[in-house]
């Protein structure tokens, strides 16, 4: 009698070291589930902020690269319609200085009849003339830069906004892979674990 409750004593601790070891080895396989879990939520974090610093380094530099050309494109417009303005005031006072006739040339007729300049009325109109070619070298010079900070501005809020949809569509892909590549590890590893 006493045996058989000594077989079933050791029979019973033999139970209970095998099921304790079983929950043992579960709840270790359990925190490694958790742990591999959380070093791929970590690596998953780390490569979607490089990915949005990336893309936001490139979007920046592609608008500061295009503002630049822009500038640019204006400065030489405005040089450009400056020196043709010049030019042109140079033109009429050389003509009216050496009294050349308004008919002498297509060109110089031309020039002069825009500016309002007839034979008879040269010398009262001189002086209406060359604030008229001053006038018009601000206007142009005004309307030319008033477009450029126009077409600037316009870039910059169209950058702007493929900047933003760029990052939030990469961070809602990444997410998405994270969350999916997340619950795969950890239904994987609890169900090996169990």
């Amino acid at each position: 009698m006493m045996l058989m409750i000594k077989i079933i004593i050791i029979d019973i601790d033999i139970e209970a070291v095998v099921i304790f070891s079983s929950i043992s080895s579960r709840t270790s396989r359990l925190i490694a589930a958790a742990a591999v879990g959380g070093v791929v939520v970590v690596a998953v974090v780390v490569i979607v902020v490089v990915v949005v610093v990336v893309v936001v380094v490139i979007v920046v530099v592609v608008v500061v690269k295009t503002i630049m050309i822009i500038v640019v494109v204006v400065i030489l417009v405005s040089v450009v319609v400056v020196v043709v303005v010049v030019v042109v005031v140079v033109v009429v006072e050389v003509m009216m200085m050496m009294n050349i006739p308004c008919s002498s040339t297509e060109i110089a007729s031309l020039t002069l009849y825009l500016l309002g300049c007839d034979e008879s009325e040269r010398t009262r109109k001189h002086e209406a003339n060359i604030d008229l070619l001053c006038e018009v070298v601000v206007v142009v010079v005004v309307v030319v830069v008033v477009a450029a900070a126009a077409a600037v501005a316009v870039v910059v809020v169209v950058v702007v906004v493929v900047v933003v949809v760029v990052a939030v569509v990469v961070v809602v892909v990444v997410v998405v892979v994270v969350v999916v590549v997340v619950v795969v590890v950890v239904v994987v590893v609890v169900v090996k674990a169990l």
